[in-house]
């Protein structure tokens, strides 16, 4: 699956930031604790809550300690596992810390990370929509094994500084992120309150390019990632040195992609780092997206919801394609007539999940503050244009 969806990496961090938890999202009891050393049983059944891709979750509170180095494993005979750690605990769920599909065995997700301290939430779920069943989630620690994102490490990472461009090349025998796809890691030493511009271009594969606190030998929290900002299928990341070592990881979109690249990095001198909020971009400037949200009903409800609701608030991104001109108000009545209770659960849901695509693809950052390339927002208005004709209305005309 795609890193770059907003459906399931951001999803959660949108809920939190719209001032919701797990229980009030969705109708959830209480979440959980685990603890190091034990194993927890559990089911994800078709009355738990869901994400905004359909797939059900289940939430556990770990308590973690400073520089403990855990091993958190999800196993299933009956769907293939999706696990995600974020910062604050299921009632506040925040920044995302890690996620992983198959790095255990077979369908298994394994993530392996140094405590910071604090609550975490973790995070049950499937690859696929209505997936149910029973599972096993266990967390050990990890005594002196490796953190995540390090699968198969080598001995020296070269360095790579402001003016300096490097030509490198990802190779069949380089090291894998849990989705495949080969990486190189570069240290790069920062200073506090210089901008730096951050560039990968390849001729032969779809670069992404990522960049971790704490250097290649123990990368930290993501601070920033990009898969298209340097225009065509390059990447480009803008951000403000904070003085500390940074991992500045090469890599392709694609698993098993390699083939020759090149990693420049040059002082951004005033330009505005992407820890700085910008203007909202003209409508010409918003990307053209795939979404994997359906036309059901609910989704199509929540949809017109979320824009009268945007309406009310004075948010509506209003500027792009003939939105001022549509009247959603009676779209959602037509839309939201014969739901099912349950359906309209989900729809309260995804209203609130479509309101943060729209207002945090207008600023162009997440509410981790890491720049989305005003993708949310492309996406949202793709569902409502997907919406429109499959219920016979005039669509939303291309922005």
């Amino acid at each position: 699956m795609s890193r770059t969806l907003f459906s399931r990496t951001t999803a959660l961090a949108g809920l939190a930031a719209a001032g919701l938890t797990f229980g009030l999202a969705a109708g959830t009891a209480s979440a959980q604790s685990i603890s190091v050393g034990q194993s927890i049983n559990g089911e994800l059944t078709g009355s738990d809550p869901r994400l905004s891709d359909g797939s059900h979750f289940d939430c556990y509170n770990l308590q973690t300690r400073t520089g403990e180095r855990l091993q958190i494993d999800q196993t299933s005979g009956l769907f293939d596992s999706f696990l995600m750690v974020r910062r604050g605990g299921c009632s506040i769920p925040g920044d995302l810390i890690a996620h992983d599909d198959d790095g255990g065995p077979g369908l298994d997700s394994r993530l392996v990370l140094q405590g910071d301290g604090s609550v975490w939430a973790i995070i049950a779920n499937s690859v696929a929509a209505n997936a149910t069943g029973a599972y096993q989630l266990q967390v050990t620690a990890a005594g002196s094994g490796q953190t995540q994102g390090a699968a198969t490490p080598r001995t020296a990472y070269t360095s790579i500084a402001a003016g300096q461009s490097v030509n490198g090349e990802l190779t069949g025998s380089d090291p894998r992120l849990s989705d495949g796809s080969h990486f190189d890691c570069y240290n790069l030493q920062t200073r506090a309150g210089e901008a730096l511009q951050i560039d990968q271009t390849s001729g032969l594969f779809d670069s992404y390019l990522i960049v971790r606190q704490g250097g290649c030998d123990n990368p930290g929290a993501v601070i920033a990632e990009d898969d298209d900002g340097g225009g065509a299928l390059n990447s480009r990341i803008v951000q403000q040195g904070d003085g500390a070592l940074w991992a500045v990881i090469v890599n392709s979109l694609s698993a098993n992609e390699t083939g020759p690249y090149q990693l420049r990095v040059s002082a951004a001198g005033s330009g505005q780092a992407q820890s700085i909020p910008a203007q909202t971009a003209a409508a010409a400037q918003l990307p053209r997206v795939e979404t994997e949200w359906g036309t059901q009903p609910e989704v199509c409800h929540a949809a017109y919801t979320a824009i009268v609701q945007l309406r009310a608030a004075g948010t509506a991104p209003e500027e792009y394609g003939n939105l001022r001109g549509m009247d959603y108000a009676a779209r959602a009545s037509r839309t939201g007539a014969g739901l099912t209770s349950d359906n309209r659960q989900l729809a309260e849901t995804y209203t609130m999940n479509f309101r943060m695509m729209a207002l945090v693809g207008a600023l162009g950052f997440a509410p981790n503050g890491t720049p989305n390339g005003h993708r949310p927002l492309a996406e949202y208005l793709t569902v409502l244009g997907n919406c429109d004709r499959a219920n016979g209305f005039a669509p939303v005309t291309a922005y």
